[in-house]
């Protein structure tokens, strides 16, 4: 292997990792956003207010309630969507970063957690 192919490789490593440490950061701050709204919902199932004020972007506006709740509950659903993306694209990086780097995976990382129809399922048929 010439040192041209290891530089190479290495540069290639090294853009993967760099990938997905963006990827971390981008989940993390979606995820703050996440509680963030999930608070901000909270609050508005707890009010008696017809109209509430919300920041959208950088502007304050005044809304009706459920309307408000409707529009962070889209919100919300968007992000959860971006989340799961990042997450697939990160198992797919992280192969891709261990295949480069001539290790294995280690078992059971690209396991996912069931889902609540999944879960609801089996609940059914074990009689849980």
């Amino acid at each position: 292997m010439s040192d041209k192919q290891v530089y190479e490789i290495i540069y290639e490593n090294e853009k993967v990792a760099d990938q997905i440490l963006q990827n971390k950061a981008l989940i993390i701050d979606y995820d703050r956003k996440r509680q963030g709204n999930r608070e901000a919902l909270r609050e508005l199932r707890k009010s008696t207010e017809k109209n509430v004020w919300m920041t959208i972007g950088s502007m304050l506006i005044e809304m009706e309630r459920q309307k408000a709740i409707d529009v962070i509950t889209d919100e919300q659903t968007k992000i959860d969507k971006e989340i799961d993306k990042l997450r697939d694209e990160q198992l797919v990086l992280v192969k891709k970063h261990k295949d480069l780097e001539m290790d294995k995976m280690p078992s059971g990382f690209d396991l996912k957690p069931l889902s609540k129809n999944e879960i609801n399922a089996l609940k059914s048929n074990l009689k849980l």
